[in-house]
């Protein structure tokens, strides 16, 4: 026979179990910034949060990139190096967060506004 404690343990962990299924895992409040980076050096910075619209992004190096700015992501559309791996890496999200083109040494990656930790261990 349950015992009262019993099923107010049950409960609780029912509406735990279900807030879990009810609250979403991200946090869409976190702002994600787009850095570009030239030869080693910072080139340009952009809230994504704020980017409503589609931004190009030429870059002319040693080859030519055309990066593309929108909707919270970015990539690299263009490339006329000889391999163009950075246009194959596709669109940088914050979960897909870097792409380079090595030969003409540019590269994007996606931050988070939030804390770098993930994780504590103990």
């Amino acid at each position: 026979m349950l015992k009262r404690g019993d099923i107010i343990i049950i409960i609780a962990l029912i509406v735990c179990a279900a807030l879990i299924y009810i609250v979403p895992a991200s946090n869409d409040s976190v702002s994600h910034t787009l850095i570009i980076t030239v030869d080693g050096r910072e080139y340009r910075r952009i809230d994504l949060s704020d980017v409503s619209y589609t931004e190009t992004i030429e870059i002319n190096g040693k080859y030519k990139n055309i990066i593309e700015v929108k909707d919270g992501s970015a990539a690299f559309v263009y490339a006329d190096c000889p391999d163009c791996d950075c246009v194959k890496s596709g669109v940088l999200s914050p979960r897909h967060n870097f792409a380079a083109c090595l030969p003409n040494r540019v590269s994007i990656s996606i931050v988070s506004g939030g804390s770098d930790i993930d994780a504590l261990a103990g």
